[in-house]
């Protein structure tokens, strides 16, 4: 089976902007199916008979309506709703509507069109096939509707292609598709928005990986469409992907009151307040995104490990919470993500999110564990991540020999990894060659790995990849103290204020370090700050101790702390 990757099984990676781009151009790699679901026919993961079962009409998913060809009415109303669900990135939800269109009018050709589309993020093969149903019954269909299914099939002959010698040219020649019938139809909204998904690099573009070129095609569907939610929803992630906030916050709180019953739109939001600084309202939309998904789960009958952005939206509330010091709950989360069932490798990969955490809490013990568990996994990805956390761990508990092992097994698996992949993977080869020189004191190449880790982190546009690299440079800014490494803790804590000057550890760590020079009243003012921002902690979060033993003897250095 053949399974076309979509951006949302990245979960973002933790990878920078640029990198994420790069892992749409690659398919999906499914590896693993629900027992439960096993023995019945699935599309990817997902049980057809999900994807086919009756649905209703639904209210608060954002208002959408493509004038087709003459339909029964209920049959425009699902197809509606599908089309909203698309540009929403409801997969599930998406192809019910899109079967309930078809149960009133079975020939209509654009519902397959739409099913096609709801398919091709889990299984290209069912994709195509949806697609061919439409061609069959494009006799009957109006000269834009035959436009769009030869769209889609451009589409899809370039995904076929990606990353082959022909994949440049199939890409331009799916963009002039679209650039031909807006010639013929310049106002129509849709076809606005499908080229603005076509300016990205890769053609499995659907918003998340806007670039600047496409704004201009968003920002002319809302001229015409005022209301229209998919082009605010698209324009949040061009503007963060931009780095403008300010424009992407916007777009996001508009798509949230539009959409109050769709949890990315929810989650969206709650995205673009962390990345402005505003993690305790952030919360709140994620949480809000989980609420939503938990009666739908319940009401549906969906097992939550089907649904890409459960895991998502657990993922960045539980490093919300982290971010806060609020390592409860943050813990509650990510071992509420842990539990879900990874589909694809991606989310295998994603699952590097537990040992992290534990890391950075200082329980290498477990992180060992966890870590270890990741390099089981059939995913390479996975097991490259696991072998590098691991031996993180264990540096930070004098076992170096052992950890060099991991990084020789991590470099030998990622070698011939695609340009995607190895992007995905090289922040971890490059933090624990990091950690193993601070442990061993060989240092020449301490530098250039500083740098680079600099540069993934600052080229981190979304709030989950600034996040994490924030949290895993905090890592080895520990280790950097605990080792002596003076100089080095001093750049990384410089980097974490530059990279996110509104988080507590990042003043923590500048803290420590200007502690240590004697600066008595400096560190006082970083400690200050720290305990500001980290107002809301858990009352036994650990740098709370040291910041009030550092306040009550001022002419005492702090210890070297966690």
């Amino acid at each position: 089976m053949i399974a076309m990757h979509s951006a949302r099984f990245l979960h973002r990676c933790g990878l920078t902007a640029a990198a994420g781009i790069l892992l749409l151009m690659i398919p999906a790699r499914i590896f693993a199916q629900a027992d439960e679901h096993a023995n019945h026919a699935t599309v990817g993961w997902v049980p057809e008979e999900i994807l086919s079962r009756p649905v209703a009409l639904r209210m608060g998913i954002g208002v959408y309506h493509e004038k087709g060809t003459t339909s029964p009415t209920m049959a425009q109303k699902f197809y509606d709703q599908g089309v909203a669900y698309l540009h929403s990135y409801v997969w599930i939800e998406a192809a019910r509507a899109f079967h309930q269109a078809l149960r009133s009018e079975p020939k209509m050709a654009m519902a397959y069109v739409g099913l096609s589309y709801a398919y091709s993020p889990m299984d290209y093969r069912a994709a195509r096939a949806a697609l061919e149903r439409a061609v069959s019954l494009s006799a009957a269909s109006s000269d834009r509707e035959r436009r769009r299914i030869a769209i889609r099939r451009a589409q899809l002959d370039a995904m076929e292609a990606a990353g082959n010698a022909e994949a440049i040219a199939k890409l331009l020649a799916f963009r002039k598709e679209i650039d031909d019938a807006l010639a013929a139809y310049p106002d129509d909204v849709e076809l606005l928005l499908l080229r603005g998904h076509a300016e990205e690099p890769t053609p499995f573009g659907d918003g998340q990986g806007c670039i600047a070129p496409a704004i201009a095609y968003y920002q002319r569907a809302l001229t015409i469409s005022p209301d229209n939610f998919a082009a605010h929803h698209f324009l949040a992630h061009c503007y963060e992907n931009q780095g403008k906030f300010s424009e992407a916050l916007e777009h996001a709180r508009i798509y949230a009151e539009m959409a109050p019953q769709i949890p990315h739109a929810q989650h969206m939001y709650g995205h673009e307040l962390r990345c402005v600084g505003r993690t305790e309202e952030a919360i709140q939309f994620f949480l809000k995104a989980e609420s939503v998904e938990n009666a739908y789960y319940r009401q549906e009958n969906i097992p939550p490990s089907l649904d890409w952005h459960h895991a998502h939206n657990l993922s960045l509330l539980a490093s919300a919470y982290q971010y806060e010091g609020q390592l409860h709950l943050a813990e509650r989360y990510f071992v509420a993500e842990r539990q879900l069932t990874p589909f694809t490798e991606y989310a295998a990969f994603n699952r590097k999110d537990w040992p992290e955490f534990l890391l950075n809490r200082g329980d290498f013990g477990t992180a060992l564990e966890a870590a270890r568990e990741m390099t089981g996994s059939t995913s390479v990805l996975s097991r490259v991540a696991g072998n590098c956390l691991a031996g993180i761990a264990l540096v930070a508990v004098h076992r170096s020999e052992e950890a060099e092992a991991e990084l020789n097994s991590a470099e030998t698996q990622s070698r011939g990894l695609n340009r995607a992949d190895a992007g995905a993977v090289s922040p971890y080869l490059d933090l624990l060659r990091l950690a193993l020189a601070l442990r061993l004191g060989s240092l020449a190449d301490a530098p250039a790995l500083v740098e680079r880790i600099s540069q993934y982190t600052r080229r981190s546009t979304s709030a989950d990849s600034w996040s994490q690299g924030l949290f895993r440079i905090e890592v080895l800014s520990t280790l950097a103290r605990e080792t002596g490494r003076w100089n080095i803790a001093e750049e990384l804590a410089s980097l974490m204020l530059a990279v996110d000057p509104y988080y507590g550890g990042s003043h923590y760590a500048k803290a420590l370090v200007t502690e240590h020079r004697k600066e008595r009243a400096g560190a006082a003012q970083e400690f200050d700050t720290a305990k500001t921002y980290w107002n809301h902690a858990d009352v036994d979060f650990p740098p709370l101790a040291v910041i009030e033993k550092a306040a009550s003897n001022p002419g005492v250095g702090a210890p070297i702390a966690q």
